[in-house]
């Protein structure tokens, strides 16, 4: 027993005999530590810093929507950092192995730009002309300022997730087992968080929502393995939620958010197709352009 712990300890060293089944749990601890011990950090920055700029918890005092939503987004920064920290101390890994190259970035980024404005386009078009989405209106009074921030957000917030369940997770995992297991495995933990917010919906949305949040993760994990670094992924992933967030103004998995260029809601005698309060992404219009989009790639990424 105590060697086995000792196998699965997520600070020492890979044993070179670890069984499969042992190395998988001991790199999902690692990454739970990573996550969690990221959470505390940033939580506790947040407060402290809130407490600095003279608001009273005590007597309700909080910043706007909006602040509160950056603080939340620009402190994923933290997790970054403990991620790749933990990488390169704890795994001896370098950038490199995590996807974080230098060769390519932009012309990386713009190509997963391209990919994520197609898909969320595709998407959002299907939903209005279905009648799953309703249009509410646009803002006459658009704070650039606001949208700028909201877009380094979220650039900060998908490059998290990224480099955590990819560069990080799955990445490990390849070392080890089979591709597409170790993309289930990374998806699952890439999804897991969403499932409070999901399971607020009734169990046919949820279901669809969680279907839908692994089709996304094993789309960004499939783009990564072909494009060989996390920026094209990183981009995918960020420019899916600035669009749907802040450009369409729709819930983004489960949340609003008070500023947005337009405003669309889900049709709520449509929830099948308009994901309800959850989004389009966890609606079924979402899962039949993933799930072509999957397969697409897929043959691509098998040639």
């Amino acid at each position: 027993m105590k060697k086995i712990i000792m196998m699965i300890n997520p600070f020492k060293k890979d044993v070179g005999n670890i069984s499969k089944e042992l190395y998988v749990i001991k790199k999902l601890l690692g990454f739970i530590v990573v996550f969690i011990s990221s959470m505390i950090i940033a939580e506790v920055i947040a407060i402290l810093g809130l407490a600095a700029a003279g608001y009273n918890f005590l007597q309700g005092e909080m910043p706007s929507k909006d602040s509160m939503m950056l603080i939340k987004y620009y402190g994923f920064s933290i997790h970054l950092i403990i991620t790749i920290l933990y990488c390169k101390f704890i795994e001896k890994r370098s950038l490199e192995s995590m996807g974080i190259v230098k060769k390519k970035i932009v012309k990386s980024y713009f190509l997963g730009t391209g990919i994520a404005v197609i898909l969320v386009c595709i998407i959002f078009i299907l939903c209005v002309f279905s009648g799953a989405v309703v249009y509410y209106g646009k803002n006459n009074d658009i704070n650039m300022t606001l949208i700028l921030a909201y877009l380094g957000g979220f650039i900060i917030q998908g490059a998290m997730e990224e480099i955590m369940c990819r560069g990080f997770l799955m990445n490990s995992l390849l070392y080890k087992i089979p591709t597409n297991i170790a993309i289930l495995v990374s998806s699952f933990m890439f999804a897991f968080p969403h499932f409070s917010t999901l399971f607020q919906s009734n169990i046919i949305v949820a279901i669809v929502g969680i279907i839908n949040l692994l089709l996304f993760s094993t789309v960004v994990s499939l783009l990564m393995i072909k494009y060989n670094n996390i920026w094209v992924s990183c981009a995918v992933h960020s420019v899916w939620n600035f669009a749907l967030a802040i450009i369409i103004g729709i819930n983004l998995s489960g949340s609003n958010s008070a500023s947005s260029v337009f405003k669309f809601n889900a049709n709520e005698n449509m929830k099948l197709l308009s994901g309800g309060k959850y989004g389009i992404e966890a609606g079924l219009i979402c899962t039949i352009v993933l799930i072509l989009f999957v397969i697409v790639l897929g043959r691509k990424v098998e040639r």
